[in-house]
């Protein structure tokens, strides 16, 4: 995958390296990052390095209105693959070369933060406390404005293996403007890396995703949001108009099923979720959706009404399979998490500070724990840091099914 930056005035022409391997990767490489990909040529009959070919470069000048001397060019590359995945445009990871020490600080002093190599070796240290992992990802508008989350994926993709990723799942606000090629074009190159690595995924449409005013949505155009891409696999469920998504998997004797709802579905929709929900009652289910809880633990968020959110709720009380909910949207807040009926709700969202950031969650089914952990990317020398605070850093228990 193409990525390139400078800084106002200079121009690069072609830039090509090679995507590190998870270990470099895992040690803050925020460098331009580039896969190419080994396989056969079944017309040549012979094995060899497919080489990309950069076919279009343009200059963005993605913040203008920054003062004097901070602001970022940013070079989108369109590049082709001689691949199954044809024709994809190529994603552009803003490296800033320093990140401002005041706004680094502060993140560490707002939530606690633990750099990044002391909490990874945390996580490293409780190999045999848990099992299995989910990541919660949402809110990735700017991330798609700028084209900021390229080597965010690609991160994911470098710890799949060693957390034993079961899925992850995106709860919306994919893009910022529902009706902008340009940011579906960078989402689906970022989402496009975890397909290819066959990270498996749900994702669901958030209220920037689609025409609020007259339904329109074009996402499922992009592979990466369609599930044609994902039927085959034995994990995948179901899917309701390519906006709301579902998938299951087992592990040691327990089933489990995550469904993810389109941001205020209809009443279709809602069927289509009772339908798995009445159909998989020896399931373990979390059920995701753009908005549900907020900052505060009360439902629905101001300014898009409270009934569609506390509907949902008095669905979801008649089915104590459902362990777990997962949820963003609300601006006012990062974090919160209570439990309800037995139900562990969660809510988390860090979209305003505009660095890609992940909920992992660490499963011990046998022991029905799960460790919540929560990662913020960072630029410049550091790789990232762990949000240590109450609202990102948790525990929680869960009864489950087991056959």
């Amino acid at each position: 995958m193409k990525t390139a930056a400078t800084k106002a005035g200079k121009i690069i022409s072609a830039v090509t390296i090679t995507i590190l391997v998870a270990g470099a990767i895992l040690h803050g490489v925020t460098a331009l990052l580039m896969t190419c990909s080994k396989e056969s040529d079944t017309s040549q009959g012979e094995t060899r390095l497919q080489e990309l070919q950069i076919e279009q470069v343009e200059k963005e000048i993605i913040n203008p209105k920054s003062p004097a001397g901070s602001s970022e060019d940013v070079l989108a590359s369109r590049v082709t693959y001689n691949t199954s995945s044809a024709v994809r445009w190529g994603v552009m990871q803003l490296v800033r070369e320093e990140t401002e020490p005041q706004k680094t600080q502060g993140w560490r002093e707002e939530w606690n933060a633990t750099d990044y190599l002391s909490g990874w070796e945390e996580i490293n240290d409780m190999k045999g406390k848990y099992g299995f992992t989910l990541i919660h990802i949402t809110d990735t508008q700017h991330l798609s404005k700028y084209n900021l989350w390229g080597t965010f994926t690609s991160w994911l993709v470098s710890i799949k293996n060693e957390l034993n990723i079961k899925t992850i799942i995106h709860t919306g606000d994919i893009v910022e403007h529902w009706n902008n090629t340009t940011e579906w074009e960078r989402a689906d190159a970022s989402m496009r890396i975890l397909a290819d690595a066959g990270v498996p995924y749900v994702w669901c449409i958030g209220n920037h995703d689609f025409d609020l005013k007259d339904d329109n949505y074009i996402g499922s155009e992009y592979l990466s949001f369609n599930s044609s891409t994902f039927e085959p696999e034995n994990c995948w469920l179901s899917s309701f108009d390519q906006q709301s998504t579902a998938m299951n998997w087992t592990y040691e004797g327990y089933k489990f099923i995550v469904i993810n709802l389109a941001w205020h579905c209809n009443e279709t929709a809602l069927t289509w979720l009772t339908n798995i929900l009445d159909t998989n009652t020896d399931s373990n289910i979390i059920v995701a959706t753009h908005s549900y809880i907020n900052s505060t633990g009360g439902y629905g968020w101001y300014g898009t009404g409270f009934s569609w959110e506390e509907n949902l709720r008095t669905i979801l009380d008649d089915y104590p399979n459902v362990f777990l909910t997962l949820s963003a949207h609300d601006i006012s807040g990062t974090g919160y998490h209570s439990n309800v009926n037995e139900r562990e709700e969660i809510f988390f969202n860090l979209q305003t500070i505009d660095v890609p950031s992940a909920r992992i969650l660490m499963f011990n089914a046998n022991e029905g724990k799960v460790y919540v952990r929560t990662f913020l990317q960072n630029y410049g020398q550091s790789p990232g840091i762990w949000l240590d605070n109450l609202e990102h850093r948790f525990t929680f228990n869960v009864e489950l099914i087991k056959h």
